[in-house]
């Protein structure tokens, strides 16, 4: 019946919001410690940081959030690459130091997202996927059609695991207009 349906529903939303909850605290417990993230790992341990360990709490507490929500509410697209540039955006703020802000805009985007699939074609429904990829696809073109010649510019980058190098002073620039392609087998690291 449709009473077993809603509270079901109601269910799936208390324990999400128990995970989700956990996994935020966690975050926003060592998210000042993140920005320590990107300097090198001998920076990081010059100021007390750990971050090999600070990684593991990162990805576990961020997995739990994301298979959390999924799972409730399933796949929707574009939310976590939008929402976060959004929000640097308008506070000019870290990113980490932003994580309840980003949290509080991307539940927000969300309900503004459903609202707009359950009424732009009413009586009928969109997927709430189609309206996040279509902020998505804005979002993404907004983003490389500002000024300068770079679509994507890397400098001096260099990617160590241990004692080896698996990237040692890359720099590369690739500029609008043109198309790249990365060749090598699978697992070379073309990611």
């Amino acid at each position: 019946s449709k009473t077993d349906t809603q509270s079901s529903c109601w269910q799936k939303v208390a324990w999400s919001s128990i995970y989700i909850f956990i996994a935020l605290t966690i975050l926003i417990t060592v998210s000042k410690q993140l920005d320590g993230l990107m300097l090198t790992d001998e920076e990081a341990y010059s100021l007390g940081i750990n971050p090999n360990r600070l990684r593991v709490i990162a990805v576990v507490a961020a997995t739990l959030a994301t298979a959390t929500a999924v799972s409730a509410s399933g796949l929707i697209g574009f939310v976590g690459i939008v929402v976060p540039h959004l929000v640097r955006g308008i506070t000019h703020r870290v990113t980490n130091r932003g994580l309840l802000t980003i949290a509080l805009v991307g539940a927000s985007f969300l309900v503004l997202a459903d609202l707009g699939a359950r009424t732009l074609l009413s009586p009928a429904e969109l997927p709430i996927g189609v309206i996040t990829a279509f902020v998505g696809a804005i979002s993404f073109i907004r983003t490389t059609s500002k000024a300068g010649n770079e679509m994507i510019k890397i400098n001096n980058l260099s990617v160590r695991y241990g004692d080896f190098y698996a990237l040692n002073h890359i720099t590369l620039e690739i500029p609008r207009g043109t198309w790249t392609c990365l060749v090598g087998p699978n697992g070379a690291g073309k990611t």
